[in-house]
């Protein structure tokens, strides 16, 4: 979701992870964890792994609309 709310790519969003106490807390973790997540590769991997049933772009269209009320 990062990647695509943020329109950048998995490297950036890797290194941003490791230095943004916001995207962590977005990801779950409750305190701020030194170092990467994980390769950025590996998110290649996962997301070909994920049976995507919605487009990001249905999510985030829905998303607007529920912060608007």
């Amino acid at each position: 979701m990062l990647k695509h709310i943020r329109n950048v790519s998995d490297e950036s969003v890797v290194e941003q992870w490791s230095e943004n106490i916001y995207y962590q807390y977005f990801c779950g973790e409750t305190s701020f964890v030194s170092g990467v997540p994980c390769e950025a590769s590996e998110l290649v991997h996962f997301r070909k792994q994920l049976p995507v049933r919605q487009t990001y772009n249905r999510i985030l269209k829905k998303l607007a609309i529920d912060q608007r009320l």
